[in-house]
């Protein structure tokens, strides 16, 4: 088999993405907390600039301080509000939390397209996507509910249209949408 052959195709990738590093595994993998203080909504970390149309954000849990009553509303969700900027957000003021993320980069090629948005229970029109090549994340959930049963879960329904099934009132869910190349 000569280099010709090889070189045609790397897997499922076309050979021009595989050599310009398009696809496969991210290029950068950052990771990092976000404290969110006693008596604050959200918190920010501070990062290495990224290449937000490049990179996936990912919520990885949270941790608490002192005892909180509502224990539905200690949940977070995150975004990649910018470049150098992660926000986590909670329904919560109450006590400290610690929030970890992971931020997943990619070489440009990899990816078409990335949406990221939140919504409480219903459906969130998107930007149109194949659905054969796109992926969907739940960024996390907060809640301003006191204790009982909540929690969220996202679904890309369709080409158009992400839905949230939220369990419990007062529930946004973050998500993002990728579709790859």
């Amino acid at each position: 088999m000569g280099l010709s052959r090889f070189a045609r195709t790397r897997g499922a990738l076309p050979v021009s993405q595989w050599l310009r590093g398009g696809g496969g595994s991210p290029s950068r993998i950052l990771r990092g907390t976000i404290t969110i203080s006693n008596g604050s909504l959200t918190g920010t970390d501070t990062v290495a600039s990224v290449d937000v149309v490049n990179t996936l954000v990912i919520h990885l849990g949270e941790t608490h301080g002192a005892a909180e009553p509502n224990n539905s509303r200690r949940r977070s969700r995150v975004t990649l509000t910018n470049a150098t900027t992660v926000t986590a957000t909670r329904g919560d003021t109450t006590g400290t939390q610690t929030v970890a993320y992971e931020l997943r980069e990619y070489r440009p090629g990899a990816i078409r397209s990335i949406q990221r948005d939140t919504s409480a229970d219903g459906t969130k029109a998107i930007s149109s996507v194949n659905t054969a090549k796109a992926t969907i994340d739940c960024l996390g959930w907060s809640t301003t509910q006191a204790d009982g049963d909540c929690g969220a879960r996202v679904t890309l329904t369709n080409a158009t249209t992400v839905t949230v099934t939220a369990q419990g009132t007062a529930t946004t869910a973050g998500f993002q949408v990728t579709e790859w190349n």
